[in-house]
């Protein structure tokens, strides 16, 4: 919690209730079943090739407050998947590091095909990121595009979100001193937005990226509070689109044809754009990529978010 509090979690609270261990941090919300928000500190000294745990309900959450006991049954046969938002690969040095990373309150009802495809690939890029010497303050979540979920699942109603949402902030590592100190308004941050959907499976996770600024719009939490607002409003209007998505094609290196890198997806049917992360990007049959400023020029609106 180097960065500051999104929420500003406590212990009195059950829809904002913060949980802290050597590990991780959580927000943890009991209306939803599910965390706010995680977040946690990833360097190279954090992945080891421990076996990975076991589900299960979290006991840090007092019983006097009246939580609701989440388990993995509620997960079994909803077709969702009991998304990590701290990874287990992330915490894989000790059997007590990556024990509680499978708490029932790091885990969010992810559809198949985000969390094994896009959600997925940002968590293995940003250990790439650890691994070549550098540290990163990550933070993810979950929410909703009408603010309220739509559907539950299992017996204990955990709410199904619309998108999950991820902030990274990459630091040459220093095993020494305050990395608050470090961080400036050149200080790389990787912020995305995705769709909880099976159809996002074979998207690049570099389609999804965003700024900062969006994510805090579409989930009411605040980020880089303890950073001086100079620094934290630079870094949280920058979207991370100076570095292309290589090509899937092939390999590294170079931008894709047809890449979406920093650019709207423009129905020209219907007269919309889509933002990176929103529902219908990139998946319309007559469209075309191009940047905002040229689709408003052309005439085309902003489409309503679902």
């Amino acid at each position: 919690m180097l960065l500051g509090n999104p929420s500003g979690a406590g212990v009195v609270h059950r829809d904002n209730y913060l949980l802290l261990r050597p590990q991780l941090a959580v927000g943890y919300s009991d209306s939803l079943r599910f965390p706010r928000w995680v977040s946690w500190h990833l360097s190279a000294r954090d992945i080891g090739d421990v076996e990975r745990g076991q589900f299960q309900p979290d006991p840090m959450l007092p019983k006097t407050l009246g939580f609701e006991r989440v388990t993995p049954a509620d997960y079994t046969r909803t077709g969702y998947d009991r998304g990590h938002n701290c990874p287990s690969k992330d915490r894989s040095v000790t059997r007590e590091d990556n024990d509680a990373v499978f708490y029932m309150t790091n885990m969010t009802p992810q559809a198949h095909g985000l969390n094994a495809g896009p959600w997925q690939e940002l968590e293995s890029y940003c250990r790439e990121l650890a691994q070549q010497g550098n540290e990163l303050y990550i933070i993810a979540g979950h929410g909703f595009t009408k603010g309220m979920p739509d559907k539950r699942v299992g017996r204990a109603g955990v709410a199904v979100p619309d998108f999950g949402w991820k902030v990274v902030v990459v630091l040459p590592e220093r095993r020494t001193g305050d990395d608050r100190t470090r961080i400036t308004a050149d200080t790389r941050v990787i912020a995305v937005r995705m769709p909880n959907i099976s159809t996002v499976s074979k998207k690049d996770w570099r389609e999804y990226r965003i700024s900062v600024v969006e994510i805090e719009q579409a989930t009411g939490l605040r980020f880089f509070t303890a950073l001086p607002a100079p620094i934290a409003g630079a870094l949280k209007n920058k979207v991370d689109f100076d570095r292309p998505a290589p090509s899937k094609a092939g390999g590294s290196g170079g931008t894709a044809p047809g890449s979406s890198s920093g650019k709207v997806w423009v129905n020209t049917r219907s007269g919309v754009y889509w933002l990176p992360g929103t529902q219908f990007y990139g998946k319309t049959k007559q469209g075309t990529y191009m940047t905002e400023a040229e689709a408003k020029a052309a005439g085309y609106r902003k489409a309503e978010q679902r």
